[in-house]
Formats: structure tokens, sequence, C-alpha cells
């Protein structure tokens, strides 16, 4: 996948898993306040994923699965998250 400019899952609810594998946002990605709920499996896969942007994950997220962001994607910046190895269930901070 190629997003050229800023691809915004901004609230977006998912009920399965999201796939970048190897996706390219000339951008910024923006996942505040995204849920994706697949309990015993992946919520967001994202090996290879390379954004030339800020990867935006400040608020009010609820990741409950599986989320595969390798510290070595390629992701000028990260706001809000730590990426790597991450907990079975994400609960991001509600916006203050």
């Amino acid at each position: 996948m190629r997003v050229d400019g800023q691809f915004d899952l901004t609230e977006t609810v998912v009920n399965g898993r999201i796939t970048l594998v190897n996706a390219y946002v000339s951008g910024e990605l923006i996942i505040n306040g995204t849920k994706i709920i697949n309990p015993g499996s992946w919520t967001l896969f994202a090996g290879g994923l390379a954004v030339e942007g800020t990867l935006f994950a400040r608020y009010g997220g609820l990741f409950i699965g599986r989320l595969r962001i390798p510290e070595n994607a390629n992701i000028v910046g990260v706001s809000g998250m730590k990426i790597g190895s991450l907990p079975e269930r994400i609960e991001l901070p509600t916006q203050s």
C-alpha cells in the first residue's frame, strides 16, 4: 500500500486486523482515538512500515490483541506510543 500524504484513522473502530506490511506513507500516520479489537490475534500488523512523517497515537486509543510495529520501522517520529515489544492490551489516555 502507498499513501501520498496523510493517512488518518482518527477514531476509527475496527473489529479485526489492519495490515500495513511494507506500507509507505509520505506524510503522517494518525491513529488518535482508534480502536482495534481482535483478541488473541493481531490488531495492527505493520512489519516493513515506512512513514516519512510522524506516527501520532496520542489519546483515547484501544488495541485489544497483538500490535506489531517493529522498533526498526522506518518512522521519522512517534508521538504518544513507544513502539517495539507491546502488551496484548493497550489503552491510550484520553485527550486532556
